[in-house]
């Protein structure tokens, strides 16, 4: 689905950032505090994808968004 394509991405994407961080900090000779992953990562769903919401055709300041509560 296309929470989960997000969240995949979002998870590769923190795990690569750190890699990159780590292996710049050991070739710059480990001046610094050493990178760390962290386990909370705050990603906010965006609702961009046409099935994810619709628009309340009453209302005009309104939508119905399509939401999974576990």
């Amino acid at each position: 689905s296309y929470f989960r394509r997000a969240a995949v991405q979002h998870a590769l994407g923190s795990v690569s950032s750190y890699r990159t961080r780590l292996e710049q900090w050991k070739a710059e000779g480990q001046k610094t505090g050493k990178p760390y992953l962290k386990s909370e990562q705050y990603a906010m769903p965006v609702f961009y994808h046409d099935v994810m919401y619709r628009e309340n055709t009453e209302e005009k300041d309104a939508a119905f968004l399509k939401l999974y509560d576990g």
